[in-house]
């Protein structure tokens, strides 16, 4: 049976079982200021201001689970801060494995010193473990995008469904994102280049799907797209008139388009311009040049 003041993430399921979980608990924590400790007492011997045993005392001695973890959490609530309460627990550890190393505890540090160095310690060892996951979860997805290059899948949709986006453009930004390594002097910024235009993707080089040029201009939408277009400030959409007749009488887009007179595309090109496998544009091209490896 679980403790009963353990958090078992039933409130945070998403990191609930994960080896970050571990690598961040209370206890990691205690550890990673033991290890501060240890290691200034080591870097202390070093120096020769204090005895190489002691140094080796500490170091042995420093290992959380010796130490009352909840004791130190509740004295935390007077001291603002856990270190002095581990510092006070850690000397006697330290006094009952070797008398003569305890006065050399936590010489000449600062609680701030040991809680800042443990915290880096906590977020190196958390990052190797996330950064690994990353690494896994971006090969699948390069994988996916691969495999799915060309397939088309289901934009977003405010009621209406805009030009299928290929699955494989939408693996390869997943992929991307979890590639990101920023940097303090380059936080992100060469990441943040969309190439994706439009509401689901690209159109063909030179902005128009085939056949568009030959349609009404009353029928065409930017970029040639015949489906729904956003309506600037309301958040909602609107669509074409050939959009919105063929909702209305429930006909297929490419018949709604076929009877206008002015309409000069004949029907194998009409269904052509109305199929969604052609509405990706040149979305393959870049998965494929996302996917290259960089030198």
């Amino acid at each position: 049976m679980s403790d009963a003041l353990t958090d078992a993430g039933l409130l945070s399921p998403v990191r609930a079982g994960t080896p970050a979980e571990a690598a961040v608990c209370d206890l990691a924590w205690l550890q990673g200021m033991l290890d501060a400790e240890a290691a200034l007492a080591r870097a202390q011997a070093r120096l020769g201001t204090l005895p190489v045993s002691a140094a080796d005392t500490i170091t042995r001695v420093a290992r959380a689970q010796r130490l009352d973890l909840r004791a130190i959490a509740v004295g935390a609530r007077e001291t603002a801060n856990p270190v002095v309460g581990l510092v006070r627990a850690f000397t006697e550890v330290v006094a009952a494995e070797g008398p003569a190393a305890a006065e050399y505890v936590h010489r000449g540090s600062t609680s701030q010193d040991v809680f800042d160095t443990g915290a880096m310690l906590v977020a190196r060892d958390a990052l190797r473990l996330i950064r690994a996951d990353l690494d896994t979860a971006a090969h699948a997805l390069a994988r996916l995008a691969a495999e799915h290059r060309d397939t088309a899948m289901a934009g977003r949709t405010l009621a209406l469904h805009p030009v299928p986006p290929p699955s494989g453009s939408k693996r390869r930004a997943g992929a991307s994102c979890c590639c990101r390594r920023p940097t303090a002097s380059a936080p992100s910024r060469t990441h943040r280049g969309r190439t994706d235009r439009g509401p689901a993707g690209p159109p063909r080089a030179d902005g128009r799907k085939p056949g568009a040029d030959r349609l009404p201009h009353r029928l065409r939408t930017r970029r040639g797209r015949t489906g729904p277009t956003p309506r600037q400030g309301g958040g909602q959409t609107t669509a074409r008139p050939a959009t919105a007749e063929a909702e209305r009488t429930e006909l297929p887009l490419a018949k709604v388009l076929a009877d206008p007179p002015e309409v000069t595309l004949d029907a194998p090109e009409l269904a052509a311009l109305c199929d969604p496998a052609h509405y990706t544009g040149a979305a393959g091209p870049l998965v494929d040049r996302a996917l290259r490896p960089r030198g």
